[in-house]
């Protein structure tokens, strides 16, 4: 689904999120990588790749990698989003 609006909706990026990083039951914006346990490498690129898609947005690398947070990922999709 493509979300539109500026403002970050997070119960859908959650929605998002949640099917990216299987079996995390407690995933809420205060999480963090470290306390992701599907949160690998591999699940990272798909989860710019999917909220880039889904924002129409397109995270740079520079940004992409600095993102350890659920918190991190709402302010720089925020950031894209202007």
């Amino acid at each position: 689904f493509i979300i539109k609006k500026k403002k970050i909706d997070e119960k859908n990026l959650l929605k998002i999120l949640k099917k990216i990083f299987k079996n995390s039951k407690n995933l809420s914006v205060n999480s963090k990588s470290k306390d992701i346990q599907n949160w690998d490498s591999m699940n990272h690129i798909m989860m710019i790749m999917e909220v880039n898609k889904c924002f129409k947005i397109n995270i740079n690398l520079e940004d992409s990698v600095k993102i350890d947070s659920i918190k991190k990922l709402i302010k720089t999709i925020e950031k894209y989003k202007k």
